[in-house]
């Protein structure tokens, strides 16, 4: 019996100390969770930022995500809201925000698969984004209907009937 109540003692004891442990995280989670948050929320706008400045020659200097969530640019120093953008730009600014998050992942990924990522652009436009693109890859993977995005590539399928 002794045994038996000195086991039970011994197994309240490490659940108590795992609890211990679980609150204790729990409080440091809770603690540092926006930081960490708006720490990463930095990291894509700051990726995001540099891809939409360089693909567009600097005309947009930032891309920024307000208090309430949406996102935001800075252009020629003024502010504002990526509904104002062309279409080209709120592109632009996608593909930013979207390579941001694939770096962000825990995994490396080799292949990049995109589907007519240069569709809302001009022919200057969209091969100064395509370089870029192919820039950040080892490999990229496109889908597109037009012959000018072939230009970076290393090798193209063409399919048609």
């Amino acid at each position: 019996r002794l045994a038996d109540a000195r086991s039970v003692d011994a197994k309240r004891d490490t659940l108590q100390r795992r609890h211990g442990t679980a609150q204790g995280l729990v409080k440091y989670l809770r603690t540092n969770r926006d930081r960490f948050v708006s720490d990463v929320w930095d990291g894509i706008m700051g990726y995001a930022s540099e891809f939409a400045s360089s693909s567009t020659g600097g005309a947009i200097e930032q891309v920024t995500r307000t208090e309430s969530g949406s996102f935001a640019y800075v252009e020629h120093g003024e502010g504002h809201p990526v509904e104002a953008a062309s279409g080209a730009q709120r592109s632009i600014m996608g593909l930013g925000v979207q390579l941001a998050l694939a770096q962000m992942l825990p995994i490396s990924l080799p292949v990049l698969l995109l589907d007519e990522p240069g569709a809302d652009f001009d022919p200057e436009r969209a091969l100064a984004v395509t370089s870029l693109l192919a820039a950040e890859q080892s490999q990229l993977i496109m889908v597109s209907h037009r012959e000018l995005d072939g230009a970076v590539a290393s090798n193209t399928i063409a399919l048609g009937g």
